[in-house]
This record gives structure tokens, sequence and C-alpha cells, in this order.
């Protein structure tokens, strides 16, 4: 007897813990995000590209041109021969003869401008030559070496990347680029002039990824899908139809995120679920952890508030909602910093677009 009723006080336990279950409800959104610095308002900006390297061009056309010389010289002191010399010649088998430059080995970079302008975007933008905020790359040349007479190591083209906003103010002034170590490139071609053209091409592509994803992280209106979570709270004992409402508001606000026109429904939606929120916590009773509203239901519920407020850019309202969370049940922090991240990320990027 005394056994049953032991097993029967530790199952009327094992009920009483689970009182109340947060429930987690992942509520999908897809919204425009604004990015960490503008270019213009307007979403126009003007690209341009272009190469610092003309005077080492004509260097290298001028090597070219000495080669091409000695080699017509050579010709020519062949061509101008005596007989006597030529049969002597044959007999030494060529041993005395001069042996010829390989123009081919002279690398001479190609100039990079505006045709490889298309190339580079920024999502969100549109391309715009007559307007202020602008970006201009300037190439330099690929740096070859360690030639020897099966290879070569190069490594990608680097290029100086100004970014101006339409204010006529600089966002950014560096140097982008490719920055692994140096590759090799096997000579598998008919001149080293062929070969190294492939291995610039191949160097240029290489920073044009690196240049189009610093300016994408750093410069672009983009769209972000996703998932944000909320709080529902079920439990077979007590009742909650108003989180359960609260959480139909917020699906509504959130499917409002992409219709303009319904910015004002989803504002109201979204404080709508807060009041609900903010009524329930007046309930809480911190030391009675199978009250209806528990302090594991008030963090999640603080959790929700903080969220809520995000999306009506009150981020100062939401920040005292999360910090009210760990207060009341500090095993809900990592939840916390979680959300706190995002805000920080999504309030620091509205807040310097709304001052721009």
């Amino acid at each position: 007897m005394k056994s049953t009723l032991l097993l029967f006080v530790c199952f009327a336990l094992s009920i009483a813990s689970y009182a109340q279950k947060p429930d987690k409800t992942d509520v999908k959104f897809k919204i425009d995000f604004f990015p960490k610095e503008i270019i213009s308002k307007e979403k126009l900006v003007n690209i341009a590209v272009s190469s610092n390297y003309q005077d080492l061009i004509a260097e290298r056309e001028a090597e070219i041109q000495a080669m091409n010389d000695e080699i017509q010289a050579i010709k020519d002191e062949k061509a101008n021969r005596s007989t006597t010399e030529k049969v002597a010649n044959l007999f030494l088998g060529g041993g005395n003869e001069k042996k010829a430059p390989d123009p081919s080995t002279i690398y001479v970079p190609r100039l990079i401008g505006e045709e490889t302008t298309a190339a580079f975007n920024i999502p969100g933008y549109t391309e715009n030559n007559e307007v202020k905020g602008k970006v201009e790359i300037v190439f330099s040349p690929m740096n070859a070496s360690g030639i020897s007479a099966s290879s070569f190591s190069y490594k990608p083209l680097l290029a100086n990347v100004t970014v101006t906003n339409d204010k006529g103010q600089k966002c950014y002034e560096g140097v982008l680029g490719a920055t692994s170590t140096n590759m090799t490139y096997l000579k598998g071609f008919d001149s080293w002039s062929e070969a190294y053209r492939k291995a610039e091409e191949n160097a240029k592509n290489e920073t044009v990824k690196v240049i189009n994803k610093y300016l994408t992280d750093n410069f672009a209106y983009t769209t972000h899908s996703g998932e944000r979570r909320f709080y529902d709270i079920k439990d077979k004992k007590q009742q909650y139809p108003e989180y359960h409402t609260a959480i139909e508001k917020v699906k509504m606000a959130f499917a409002y995120f992409s219709v303009p026109s319904k910015a004002a429904a989803k504002n109201e939606a979204l404080k709508e679920a807060i009041t609900i929120w903010e009524n329930a916590l007046k309930d809480l009773d911190k030391n009675d952890k199978n009250a209806r509203i528990s302090k594991e239901v008030a963090a999640v519920t603080y959790l929700n508030i903080a969220e809520a407020y995000i999306w009506l850019n009150e981020f100062d309202k939401s920040r005292e909602a999360l910090a009210e969370c760990i207060l009341v049940d500090d095993d809900y922090t990592k939840e916390s910093n979680k959300v706190t991240s995002f805000l920080n990320l999504y309030s620091e990027r509205y807040n310097k677009y709304m001052s721009y």
C-alpha cells in the first residue's frame, strides 16, 4: 500500500513540474534589411573601374620590342654570312649560334577598365554613372614570380577600392583582393603569354568575388527571410487563451511585413499582442513554480515583448524587456542573448538609415 501511495505521489509531482510549458513558435518573416553603410537612399550608384599600370605595360612592351630587334639582328646576321662561315658553323653543329630570346616569357598585363564594370554589383542598387554616390575600383597588375621551365606562381590581382556616398563622404578606402597563398599555374599552353593571360583572368575573377562580397556585406540593401521565435503557453491544467490570441496577432503582423500599405495594421497587431502579454505579467508569482504565471512563463513573455518591440522599432523598450527576462529567470540568459544580438544588428542599421 505504501509503495502504491509513493508511486502516486511521484506521479503527481511529475505532472506538477510540467504545470506550464512554453511552446516555441517560430514565425516566418521576410523584410528588407538596411545596409551597414549607405551610399544613397535612392539606391543609385556610379561604379568606375580602371587600372594603374599603363607605365608598366609600356615598359614590358619595350622589352619585347628589344627582344624582337635582337631576334631580327640574329636572322640578319645569319643571312649575311659567307658560304665559308655557313659551312664552318655546320661542322660545329651550331655550337657557336647565339640563342634567340623568347618574347612570350615577358608578361604584359592587360588593362582592366570600364568593360569590367558589369562584373561588379551591389544588391539593391541600380548602376548610374551620373550620380554622386560612387565606387571606384583601380586594379594593380598581377604579380607573377617563381618562373621555371614548366610553371610559375602568381597571386590574385589586388585593387584599390574607394566608396563615396552621395553626400560626398568617404565610406571606405582600402586595398581588396583574394588573400590566398601563391597558386602554382602549370604550363599547359603553346606559349608563356597564353599561360599568363589565363592566370591573369583567374586572378581577376578571384578579386572580383572578394570585392563583390565586401560591397554586399557592407553596402547592400538585402532581403532577409527567416524565422523569429515567440512563445505560446500550453498546459493541461490551466488555460492560456490570451497567449494563443497574442500569437495569432503576431502571425498576422509578420504576414504584413512585405506589404507597405499594411504597415499601420502590422504595428497595431504587435501593440495589441504586447498589451496582452503585459497584462498577463500582472499575475506573476515568482515563488510558485506551479502558478499560472510562473517565473518561467514570465521570462518567455518578456522575450515575446522584446521581440515585438524590435519590429516596432522601439529598441530601448526591447532592451528593457530583455533585462527583465534575465532578472525574473536567469535560466533564459542564453535565449535573451540571442535576441539581443539580433536587436543590436537590426537597430544599428535602422538608426543609421533613419539619421542619414
